[in-house]
């Protein structure tokens, strides 16, 4: 009813992995998924690109994100000791 996966359409998808602890000992997947947390996801595609591969978010460099936080983290800390 709501579209197809298929070249020419766009397509929001989210891709999760069963073989971490959370969901060991689940009967049924989709329950364990809700129940366990949605919150990883091993692939993501939004209007048909892929924003997350394997756990990494494209549209973000994690490296530079944690070095630019841990530079405002310490200008921060040394602005409040003065």
């Amino acid at each position: 009813d709501i579209g197809q996966i298929a070249p020419g359409y766009e397509a929001d998808l989210a891709f999760f992995s069963f073989f971490e602890l959370r969901f060991s000992g689940a009967e049924d997947p989709l329950s364990a998924l809700v129940l366990s947390g949605a919150h990883r996801a091993k692939h993501v595609m939004v209007g048909g690109n892929w924003v997350v591969n394997d756990y990494r978010l494209n549209a973000i460099e994690i490296d530079r994100l944690a070095f630019d936080h841990n530079s405002a983290a310490s200008a921060l800390l040394k602005r409040s000791r003065v």
